[in-house]
């Protein structure tokens, strides 16, 4: 599921990316007159690295010393920031995030 997650919300970036990038250039303030205060890109090419790091948290990995460990937790807080991030930015509402996590889908 937070595979199919991430790709979501990859695709909805991208998607909305050009319209996103054309109001950052022009100094708009998305989220009540909250001002950004590192470039526009580097916003969105650390999070488009987190939704491709996500998945392989979810899914653990070896240690350098060759112990497997889980990082369910962490993933689910990466999660957490880009949901919360995006939602900020006006790539997606709250209705639209809640669809996608439901059961069944």
């Amino acid at each position: 599921m937070i595979r199919r997650h991430c790709e979501w919300m990859t695709e909805r970036i991208k998607a909305e990316y050009p319209d996103f990038q054309a109001k950052r250039a022009e100094g708009e303030e998305f989220y009540n007159g909250i001002v950004f205060d590192i470039p526009w890109q580097q916003e969105v090419e650390h999070v488009l690295w987190m939704l491709e790091e996500i998945p392989k948290l979810a899914t653990g990995r070896f240690t350098d010393d060759g112990q497997f460990r889980w990082e369910l937790e962490k993933s689910q807080r990466w999660v957490g920031f880009v949901r919360g991030w995006g939602w900020k930015c006006g790539f997606w509402s709250i209705n639209e995030l809640r669809e996608q996590v439901r059961p069944g889908r």
